[in-house]
């Protein structure tokens, strides 16, 4: 059967996380249309007026605000030559631009995230993990939308990843945290003859890169990756390698990377932990499902690693998005009553 033709303005941010978020929606709509991807980044001229253009789309008619985008925003990529397309994007900070091309284009617009204090009439379908109270146009995920195709069921047995994330997002990592990580890790290798694949990122700082340089026992380690000395794009790699996968909690695009690799994961908590109240549900919520083990990082010495039976079986998130997409697209083509 031949899949219908629609074009899909992919606005993005400068966030990793939201830039994934936008591109996982495309790819998983991908089962559904041919699609004709245009990306345009966007970046905010002036981050103080966020709350006029919050007034602006709230309170004055959107098809009269496009002259207000070059003022707002500096653009890469063309936005103003497509009509009715799919329009998607993710972050508070592309939602402004998201809306009012919306209704230039009178296209259909999807927003990955909660509706930051924009009203939620200006957004076609709206996608989060955790439900947003009384939104008809809320699309509740199993998992949220991450840009990466499904990974080949196989693994290196007694190979683990490790991700490194840093401060940020109410997660706060002292000397003690790092410490304990180290003595965590060597005692989880000594017990279960584990060894690691590592990479730390950009928000990990020098103390957890010194610290594994130096002072981690290297016959645990099969690869070492130090994102502030040499950063290497080795995620998709290591994913794939391992048996499972043990991952700070402070990025919720990486837990989520982590959990769509189908193998078991396990988060790791600093003991300054106080994540907001959405991203603790959807923590709480991936773990309801089995698709993940919270552990201390202060208690990681005992962690409790199980037997792996097989692929973690994952919701079928390319249908979740791309449903509700067929179902407002067929609704506006629909003959109206008489």
């Amino acid at each position: 059967m031949t899949k219908p033709h629609k074009t899909i303005l992919i606005l993005t941010d400068d966030k990793p996380g939201h830039v994934s978020q936008s591109f996982g929606i495309a790819r998983s709509l991908e089962s559904a249309f041919e699609l004709d991807k245009r990306e345009v980044k966007l970046k905010i001229r002036f981050k103080g007026l966020r709350f006029l253009m919050r007034f602006l789309a709230n309170y004055i008619p959107t098809r009269l605000l496009g002259f207000t985008l070059p003022l707002f925003y500096k653009f890469e990529g063309r936005y103003d030559n497509c009509s009715n397309p799919i329009i998607v994007s993710s972050g508070g900070n592309t939602l402004y631009a998201n809306i009012v091309i919306n209704a230039a284009t009178n296209g259909l617009n999807l927003y990955s995230g909660t509706p930051k204090q924009f009203s939620t009439k200006l957004i076609d379908l709206i996608y989060t993990v955790v439900p947003q109270n009384g939104l008809s146009n809320n699309i509740v995920l199993d998992l949220p939308p991450v840009n990466i195709d499904p990974l080949e069921p196989n693994f290196t047995a007694n190979t683990y990843a490790l991700l490194i994330g840093g401060d940020g997002a109410g997660y706060k990592y002292t000397t003690v945290d790092w410490n304990k990580l180290i003595q965590g890790l060597e005692a989880l290798s000594k017990e279960h003859g584990i060894k690691w694949l590592i990479t730390t990122s950009r928000r990990s700082g020098e103390e957890i890169e010194h610290l594994l340089e130096n002072a981690f026992d290297k016959s645990y380690v099969s690869q070492l990756v130090l994102y502030r000395r040499k950063p290497e794009k080795i995620m998709s790699q290591y994913l794939q390698l391992a048996e499972a996968i043990f991952c700070t909690e402070d990025s919720l695009t990486m837990v989520s990377e982590a959990i769509y690799s189908g193998k078991k994961v396990y988060t790791l908590m600093p003991e300054a932990a106080a994540p907001d109240a959405n991203d603790s549900a959807a923590l709480q919520k991936y773990q309801t499902l089995e698709l993940l083990q919270r552990c201390s990082i202060n208690n990681l010495s005992k962690a409790v690693i199980t037997p792996k039976k097989g692929p973690v079986p994952l919701p079928n998130i390319d249908e979740q998005i791309s449903l509700p997409v067929i179902d407002a697209l067929t609704a506006r083509s629909a003959p109206e009553s008489l």
